[in-house]
């Protein structure tokens, strides 16, 4: 029985989450019956959607909060995932969660784009559902590279094709003891062809497209929908000031593996 009060006096404040499959992953409770109790699958599988977006640049979420309701006893739980706690309606009672990877890490991995054309602005794209104005970027598609996702990122969002010219920074976060990784990296780019045409018609990867200075993109950020972030302001002024640009060659795929 889910959340029974003789379990909840046992396991006080663990809850653990242990990778179930390379995929997905599964939410258990302990318990005194000699094995762990599995939470519905369907409920793993939202709070799952809701954590890893956490950590998407392309889907961020809003919501820190999953609330479950225990279908025996009809408690309601609210799962914080950012303090990584579960708390109990009602009641002072709240119980730590751990996150645990028995067999891989998992690994989101993020291009992100800095496009700049022969007249010196800068590629800028105006996201959907109000996230505001940011730059060409989202998730590694594997078994696409992040070169490649990096290029079609740019083709999606902006209608344009680029042509990598180096790299500007790698980023990571590990987290959850080792279990979850997010990865970026930063590219610098231009344009193929100055004269191509940038998105004007909304689909449903981005509202439009522009060539901005900073000046520019300055303004878009004081009236909705705002800047999304501050990636483009801060790495077009880098550019502008004449950071390094770092060769391509410094992020490569080993192709010897084993």
């Amino acid at each position: 029985m889910f959340f029974s009060n003789k379990i909840l006096k046992i396991t006080k404040n663990l809850m653990f989450f242990f990778n179930k499959t390379k995929i997905n992953w599964g939410y258990f409770l302990p318990s005194n019956l000699g094995k762990p109790i599995l939470f519905p699958s369907i409920f793993s599988l939202q709070l799952e959607e809701k954590y890893l977006s956490l950590f998407d640049e392309e889907n961020p979420s809003s919501l820190i909060t999953h609330e479950y309701q225990d279908p025996e006893t009809n408690k309601f739980f609210t799962l914080n995932l950012m303090k990584m706690r579960m708390y109990e309606r009602n009641s002072s009672t709240n119980y730590k969660i751990q996150r645990l990877g028995l067999e891989t890490t998992q690994m989101l991995g993020i291009s992100l784009v800095i496009c700049r054309n022969k007249a010196g602005k800068f590629l800028a794209v105006n996201e959907k559902n109000a996230r505001g104005w940011y730059l060409p970027a989202g998730r590694v598609d594997p078994p696409e590279n992040f070169y490649e996702a990096a290029i079609r990122e740019a083709k999606e969002e902006a209608s344009i094709d680029i042509e990598i010219k180096g790299i500007l920074k790698h980023e990571y976060n590990i987290i959850d003891g080792g279990t979850f990784m997010r990865y970026r990296v930063i590219f610098y780019a231009e344009p193929k062809d100055d004269n191509q045409k940038v998105k004007t018609i909304p689909d449903k990867e981005s509202l439009e497209a522009r060539w901005v200075s900073m000046e520019e993109l300055k303004k878009l950020g004081e009236n909705p929908p705002f800047l999304r972030g501050t990636d483009l302001l801060h790495w077009g002024k880098y550019i502008e000031n004449g950071g390094n640009i770092y060769p391509i060659s410094s992020f490569q795929e080993n192709p010897d593996l084993f």
